[in-house]
């Protein structure tokens, strides 16, 4: 009998296992206990498998933050479950925009319909709100969705 995978948002309970995921991952931990009501996670059995965050400004704008999927938990289509997840969230409050950074999975969420732009096309009011501005280096590649 398969496992039940449950997708729910985070709690100030899930910080520590957040936090040890992104470590694991190589990924920015800053600002997790302040946002962690942003988070939506992936767990079976309680344990953690996935996380994805989300950063909101006053225009309608989002930066997803945080993807995250244990090692031995990818290629299962847990990641993909999230990010649909999120866009449906995105799409009941009425986001306009979804951008995103990221070093490894260029490839990833091109195939999930986001468009590479430039740096300076995400609202700086995003990226110092998520602490990416300084905790992303210049080298992270820059995503829209626009399929809202």
């Amino acid at each position: 009998m398969a496992e039940t995978l449950e997708v729910e948002n985070a709690t100030i309970d899930d910080a520590l296992a957040i936090k040890e995921l992104l470590q694991v991952c190589d990924l920015p931990i800053v600002n997790i206990e302040k946002q962690i009501g942003d988070f939506i996670v992936a767990k079976q059995q309680k344990k953690l498998l996935a996380i994805l965050g989300a950063v909101y400004d006053d225009e309608g704008n989002v930066l997803l933050r945080s993807f995250a999927v244990r090692e031995e938990n990818r290629r299962q289509g847990i990641g993909k479950m999230l990010i649909r997840t999120m866009l449906e969230i995105m799409t009941k409050k009425k986001i306009t925009k979804i951008f995103l950074l990221t070093e490894t999975a260029d490839a990833y969420f091109s195939r999930m319909d986001f468009n590479e732009i430039q740096r300076t096309e995400i609202p700086n009011d995003l990226l110092s709100k998520s602490g990416l501005d300084k905790a992303c280096p210049c080298s992270s590649k820059c995503f829209i969705y626009n399929n809202i």
